[in-house]
């Protein structure tokens, strides 16, 4: 369920895909688009692989249908989003694809070693290799650096962040407070608290659009998530 925390939106929810169904509220809504600002996308943990789903785009960069089922999708209309989660057509690395196509963006990827410059790439409607009548989703490394161009970066959890006044959609993954020891990919991490990253995204409290949390069911320990989202709210409330 979508609701307000202060001014931005709000959704918990087990997988990271939902997050899809809380940023079509904002496309719905024109908050997006109402400043002619490119938003920016602070993803916190999770993986960084970027995939692209099994959908038809169609004429309106906001418009898909499914490949395998000819269901509607209209980033405009999040109910047909809800659907296309409940359906299993976006997944924890594919839902951000449909997104850049509707609405271009940069991505901050808060994760364990950062790097120094951002890579670029674009996300198209492009002929379908078994039917060139047909455009499915692409991505392009490299992109144009122009309006459609999209970048992504990584963070480590010390790098300042700053405000530059555009919409963000804050995206936080549960484990990367706490994760199942057997799901680490290697060595054990010291413990990361709600309190270090809240102090990290301060600064761009003033312009958070939408929060956005993920349980992530299998890397988080179930026991941790009403405590962690509870606390996560509580200190992120207050700033919104």
């Amino acid at each position: 369920r979508v609701d307000r925390a202060g001014r931005a939106l709000w959704l918990d929810s087990l997988a990271s895909a939902w997050a899809l169904v809380a940023w079509s509220h904002l496309l719905a809504d024109g908050e997006l688009v109402e400043g002619g600002s490119r938003p920016l996308i602070v993803q916190v943990g999770g993986h960084g692989r970027l995939k692209v789903p099994p959908l038809v785009c169609g004429l309106d960069p906001q418009s898909f249908v499914g490949l395998m089922d000819d269901g509607p999708i209209d980033l405009g209309r999040p109910d047909t989003v809800a659907a296309a989660v409940e359906r299993g057509l976006l997944g924890g690395s594919s839902f951000l694809a449909p997104f850049l196509r509707a609405c271009p963006a940069d991505i901050v990827h808060i994760t364990d070693h950062g790097q120094e410059q951002p890579v670029r790439f674009a996300v198209s409607a492009t002929p379908w290799s078994a039917d060139p009548t047909v455009s499915c989703l692409a991505l392009t490394p490299g992109g144009n650096g122009g309006d459609e161009s999209c970048s992504y970066r990584r963070l480590s959890d010390s790098a300042p962040l700053a405000s530059d006044h555009r919409p963000v959609l804050l995206h936080v993954d549960l484990s990367w407070f706490d994760q199942l020891a057997e799901r680490r990919p290697g060595p054990a991490v010291p413990a990361r608290s709600v309190a270090d990253l809240v102090e990290q995204v301060a600064p761009l409290a003033e312009t958070i659009a939408c929060v956005t949390v993920s349980y992530a069911p299998g890397l988080c320990p179930s026991r941790r998530w009403r405590a962690l989202a509870g606390e996560l709210r509580g200190a992120l409330e207050p700033l919104l």
